[in-house]
C-alpha cells in the first residue's frame, strides 16, 4: 500500500496541511425516542471511522503536481493509502472522500495553488 506524499522542497519538508476538521466520519450513535421523551441510544458500530479535511496554502506547482499524480494514481477514492495525521503523528490507513480541489493563488502567477480534500478512515 502507498503512502501519502510528503511535501518536500530541498530535503526540508516545507508544506503541512492545515486540518480544517476532524470528527467521525458518521455518526456513531442510535437514537430512539421513546415514551416521555426518554432518548434510547446505542452504538451503531463496534468501530467509528474517522474523517479529516485538510488544506495547503501556498502549495507549490511541483508539490501540486506530485499530489494530482498521487491521487489519479489512487483512482480518487477507490484504493486506500497510508497518511500520518499531523495533530497526533498516528498512522492511519484512508481514502480520499469526494474530488481534491486544485484552485491557483493568482498573485502568485499561477506557481503556487491552494488544495482542500478530505479522507476517510478506511
Amino acid at each position: 500500500m502507498e503512502t501519502y506524499p510528503s511535501m518536500y522542497h530541498h530535503g526540508t519538508l516545507v508544506h503541512t496541511p492545515m486540518v480544517e476538521d476532524m470528527g467521525f466520519a458518521t455518526d456513531p450513535a442510535i437514537r430512539t425516542k421513546v415514551e416521555a421523551g426518554v432518548v434510547q441510544s446505542r452504538a451503531r458500530f463496534t468501530y467509528t471511522k474517522k474523517r479529516w479535511t485538510l488544506r495547503y496554502e501556498m502549495l507549490k506547482s511541483t508539490n501540486m503536481s506530485t499530489l494530482l499524480a498521487f491521487e489519479v494514481a489512487r483512482l480518487g477514492g477507490s484504493e486506500t493509502f497510508y497518511w500520518v495525521c499531523p495533530l497526533d503523528n498516528v498512522t492511519y490507513t484512508v481514502r480520499f472522500v469526494g474530488t481534491v480541489s486544485y484552485s491557483p493563488v493568482y498573485e502568485t502567477n499561477n506557481t503556487r495553488y491552494s488544495v482542500s480534500l478530505s479522507l476517510e478512515q478506511a
